[in-house]
């Protein structure tokens, strides 16, 4: 039998708490690119989940969940997923385009939300996400500018992870949430910061963070305040209360967000592929939340 999750269309609230939270993620790529340019990616990521562990983990109790859901949801969906996009980032993908890349989690998360909880998934949010991944497809035959093979690469990888920790939130019941974000945290800081000390050596950050930009500093708060703990807490409820395929879809908005936020920063350009991309994006997620409820009301209107 398909799980049972409220199917009642998103109150307000949620919607706006949604929207909210994409925005937040779109210009977190800004944050990203920012600290990159003074902090190596592992050790930026082992940074980010150690503030958002440290002192957190002192005040908040373990969420009421198995170990082993804490592990997995701390690796995949934090250590993994970051140490790709940051990696991805870094070798050489603007924060609009790897925004957009991103979001290819939504259909990722689709997909596994139908095989492994058996979440239903109707023809409109098919159709929908078929348009969208055209706006990924088109990223794709232009990865030479603002992105790099690799860099793609490790984006895609990122994404698959990002679905992986949405499905373990999708099963969670009566947890908190932010709870579960802290201590996720905590979990993922242990690999990441055993392979950042191996592969980057962060010695002179640790020892000497005065000369760290202030924007740098600014940045790493954003990411690990605004994005992670506000940002995957809300997601993750969200998740929880409402199917896969009504909420993911709205971190499609985040590329738009990111490539306002590059272009004021970072003045990065916004080609005519770009602006393509972004069309089919918005159209999909448009397509996938009021598809249905428009043909109906076109159907009611003709007879």
């Amino acid at each position: 039998m398909p799980k049972n999750i409220s199917m009642n269309p998103l109150s307000l609230g949620s919607l706006l708490l949604a929207l909210g939270v994409a925005i937040i993620w779109g210009i977190n790529f800004v944050m990203v690119k920012i600290s990159l340019e003074q902090i190596p990616p592992l050790t930026l990521c082992s940074l980010r989940f150690l503030f958002a562990s440290i002192p957190a983990i002192f005040f908040i109790r373990r969420p009421n969940l198995p170990w082993k859901t804490i592990i997995q949801y701390g690796s995949l969906t934090f250590a993994l997923q970051f140490s790709l996009l940051f990696a991805g980032m870094a070798a050489g993908v603007s924060p609009g385009v790897a925004a957009l890349i991103s979001q290819s989690q939504v259909f990722f998360s689709m997909f596994l939300a139908w095989i492994l909880t058996q979440q239903k998934i109707g023809i409109w949010q098919i159709l929908g996400a078929i348009v969208a991944f055209a706006g990924i497809g088109v990223i794709g035959l232009h990865k030479n500018i603002d992105c790099t093979l690799i860099g793609f690469l490790l984006l895609l990888g990122a994404a698959m992870f990002w679905s992986i920790g949405n499905c373990i939130a999708i099963n969670l019941k009566n947890v908190n949430m932010f709870a579960l974000v802290v201590w996720g945290s905590f979990i993922a800081f242990f690999p990441l910061s055993f392979t950042a000390w191996i592969v980057e050596h962060p010695l002179k950050i640790i020892i000497h963070p005065e000369l760290l930009a202030w924007t740098t500093i600014l940045a790493v708060a954003y990411i690990t305040y605004a994005s992670t703990h506000f940002g995957y807490a809300s997601w993750s409820w969200l998740l929880n209360k409402y199917p896969t395929a009504s909420i993911v879809p709205f971190a499609l908005f985040s590329p738009i967000a990111a490539m306002i936020a590059s272009t004021l920063l970072f003045h990065e350009s916004f080609e005519l592929w770009k602006g393509v991309a972004t069309l089919l994006v918005t159209t999909g997620l448009c397509v996938n939340l009021f598809g249905q409820s428009l043909y109906l009301r076109l159907k009611n209107y003709r007879s």
